[in-house]
């Protein structure tokens, strides 16, 4: 039987955005999220039965390996760097789940590449900010995000930016 991490990141790579569509998207994030809390041993898998969990029960017996992991967020970076498809913005937005340190600098370039093609990426731009928020980053201007505050979104990327610099 085919690991769903292994169709999700075979579909990635073939450009195939089906796994990000909305009807679907929170699959990747349920993923990385259960896999982040396989690893931090701070809750036993067992404790998510008979939750909200999304998709627990397809889940609960396929956990990511750490090379499943590291897969699966380099798919999804592969993804968004091409930034031609519908769903970048929900590919940036699955890699936060990963709370990986080792992503703040792939979203910060992302971040800048989406505040330099302006409108257009306003959409990716805010689920960069949401990403790296969610790693731990202090980028929310007043601890708050709302993604329809283009203006908003935009002027926080920028003093973030120019925090780091």
């Amino acid at each position: 039987m085919t690991k769903l991490v292994d169709k999700i990141t075979a579909a990635l790579e073939e450009g195939d955005d089906r796994y990000l569509q909305q009807d679907i998207s929170d699959l990747p994030r349920a993923m990385a999220r259960l896999y982040v809390i396989s690893r931090s041993g701070e809750q036993k898998i067992s404790d998510l039965e008979g939750s909200n969990f999304p998709y627990f029960d397809e889940l609960r017996d396929q956990i990511m390996s750490d090379e499943e992991a590291t897969r699966l967020k380099s798919a999804l970076m592969v993804y968004a760097e091409k930034n031609n498809g519908d769903y970048v913005p929900t590919a940036l937005w699955t890699l936060g789940y990963f709370f990986d340190q080792e992503l703040i600098g792939f979203l910060q370039e992302q971040l800048r590449v989406h505040l330099e093609l302006g409108q257009p990426s306003v959409e990716s731009l805010g689920q960069c900010i949401i990403a790296l928020s969610t790693i731990g980053e202090a980028i929310l201007l007043d601890g708050s995000f709302a993604a329809h505050e283009h203006s908003r979104n935009i002027e926080m990327a920028r003093a973030y930016l120019d925090s780091k610099t």
